[in-house]
């Protein structure tokens, strides 16, 4: 029987404050100790659902990631449902998750975590997104979301 470990460096914690907190992996400090670089892509804005009120729940996403390889090595999701989201990506970050892991995936419309995609594709000049509608430049092809019924 193979012994499995824990990696300390992938566990996922959420604070329930308000705004909540979610991080997964470690944060600046971590990478600048251990003397690794990094790049950062952050992105604060306040959700549509509340765009037509006076509530202000903004949100705030950091990605900290390896320029080369763009393995994601950490990120900090502050706002609405942090936790949530936070868990959900640790099943990706258990494995080797990267930004094109982001960039290849659609986000669902409008949500709050679709910003986290739509973050990462500004890395890539190749990608854009419509809603509805998902455009790889370079081969000049659209795929279109399919319709229910062919699920």
């Amino acid at each position: 029987k193979k012994k499995q470990t824990l990696d300390y460096d992938k566990i996922a914690s959420g604070i329930f404050t308000q705004p909540e907190v979610g991080h997964i992996g470690l944060g600046e400090n971590n990478w600048q100790k251990r003397n690794i670089n990094y790049k950062i892509l952050q992105t604060e804005f306040k959700p549509l659902k509340y765009a037509l009120s006076n509530k202000n729940n903004p949100v705030f996403i950091k990605v900290l990631y390896q320029p080369k390889t763009e393995k994601i090595f950490g990120i900090i999701y502050i706002g609405e449902s942090a936790a949530e989201i936070i868990q959900s990506l640790a099943i990706s970050f258990a494995k080797t998750f990267t930004l094109n892991d982001l960039r290849n995936t659609v986000p669902v419309h409008p949500t709050s975590s679709e910003e986290l995609v739509t973050l990462v594709w500004q890395t890539n000049p190749n990608f854009s997104y419509l809603t509805g509608l998902f455009f790889l430049k370079s081969q000049k092809k659209s795929l279109y979301y399919q319709d229910r019924e062919s699920w």
